[in-house]
């Protein structure tokens, strides 16, 4: 009962609020810990992220959320390897040059990718990370409203792709009272603060025609800040043999929670 109060009191506190945002980084801690092999289900949500329209004055993402599968294969024991798979849903703002507002909303899509980390231990506890991960997705439009009213037409689809490379150090602090003996293992939690770069393209042939009028949507929107300083918060409890539960709060350049449940193998 008690690691389960703990884990709603971290998603108490990493939750609320929304930032600038910076992508997601995944646990700093390798999901491959001691096993060659592990398969993970997970969801992320990340609420709010700005864009760089050249046609609007502001533009954003909100409440990106993702459900993916993550398998992992750890060939050296500083090296883990990641590819995922899943699902995606967002909604993008924008504020155009003209004072407009509009708003367009995506249906489920898919949501791929893979990556590299790169992790040694400097001292006790201490842990540093490289983090490289390339991300791709593509999401067909439900619908899309303007402030000044009128019915509209959707059709067309986004695609986007994203790079990212961040660095991060770590302090694991272990929660000698939740030790799981049988298994070998404790539940521990890991701060974390470092620095990334992203570079985010997404392209779009979407047309929205509306009662009053006709508009093509800008169609090449980019990440408004390429680099930014990420920190968070990472609780790691082994509930059965080889089986983990996983949080991750990122706050400072973005605001967002992940939960993954990983099995080794």
């Amino acid at each position: 009962m008690k690691i389960y109060i703990l884990l709603l009191i971290l998603c108490t506190l990493l939750v609320p609020g929304a930032s600038a945002y910076a992508a997601p980084i995944g646990s700093p801690d390798p999901s491959v810990d001691g096993s060659l092999v592990a398969l993970a289900f997970g969801f992320d949500n990340i609420l709010e992220r700005d864009l760089k329209v050249s046609d609007a004055n502001s533009a954003k993402t909100e409440d990106s959320t993702s459900f993916y599968a993550r398998l992992s294969y750890k060939p050296l024991s500083f090296l883990c390897l990641y590819g995922n798979a899943g699902t995606m849903k967002f909604t993008n703002y924008f504020t155009l040059n003209n004072g407009t507002k509009y708003h367009e909303k995506y249906k489920i899509g898919f949501i791929g990718g893979g990556g590299a980390n790169i992790f040694f231990n400097i001292m006790a506890n201490t842990r540093i990370h490289v983090d490289n991960q390339i991300n791709w997705w593509t999401c067909d439009i439900e619908e899309a409203t303007v402030d000044n009213g009128g019915t509209s037409n959707e059709k067309g689809n986004i695609t986007a792709w994203e790079y990212q490379v961040t660095g991060l150090i770590s302090y694991r602090f272990d929660l000698e009272e939740y030790a799981h003996p049988a298994q070998g293992e404790k539940t521990y939690w890991a701060p974390y603060a470092g620095v990334k770069y992203s570079h985010l393209e997404m392209e779009t042939d979407i047309k929205v025609d509306f009662s009053n009028s006709t508009d093509y949507i800008p169609g090449k929107r980019e990440n408004d800040t390429k680099i930014g300083i990420v920190g968070g918060c990472d609780l790691v409890m082994p509930l059965f043999p080889n089986f983990k539960l996983n949080v991750e709060g990122r706050f400072l350049d973005d605001t967002a929670v992940s939960l993954n449940a990983m099995y080794n193998f």
